[in-house]
């Protein structure tokens, strides 16, 4: 690929990022009715993922921080569909940022890849996507999948 289309590319992905910024992706909640995401993986048995649109990124931020003091706090039940109200399993249900396409692939790529090389954090902070080797390591963020491949 050429420079000019690797940097058109890169431009249109943070495009289509920023655009989902006050966005929250919902995963494993089961609802009667509603627009639910496309999945990107057909055979994929969990339910379609819900799209939450907010006002702004700082509720999207305060909403995510529950969620995670929430799961820290109770190891051993963290969110679960049970827990929200809808009875039978207790599913997990998962709270981030809405990606697009491109980086939700890539977030998969780099959590399958820190699992394969023992690295302990990966994140995803206002749309990008970082990694961290363990405590005393620097953090880093990871653009694309050459990125990847350089670790």
């Amino acid at each position: 690929m050429s420079s000019a289309m690797r940097d058109l590319s890169t431009r249109l992905t943070l495009m289509e990022q920023h655009c989902r910024e006050n966005n929250l992706e919902i995963t494993g909640f089961r609802f009667l009715s509603c627009t639910r995401v496309r999945k990107l993986d057909a055979a994929s048995k969990r339910p379609r993922s819900i799209v939450v649109k907010l006002t702004n990124t700082r509720t999207r931020d305060s909403v995510l921080a529950a969620v995670y003091k929430f799961n820290r706090a109770n190891p051993n039940e963290k969110l679960n569909a049970h827990l929200l109200g809808y009875g039978g399993d207790k599913s997990a249900v998962y709270i981030s940022e809405h990606l697009c396409p491109y980086y939700k692939r890539l977030h998969a790529e780099t959590r399958k890849l820190a699992r394969e090389k023992g690295l302990k954090y990966v994140w995803i902070r206002n749309g990008r996507i970082f990694i961290r080797r363990n405590e005393e390591s620097q953090a880093k963020q990871i653009k694309s999948l050459e990125d990847l491949r350089k670790l």
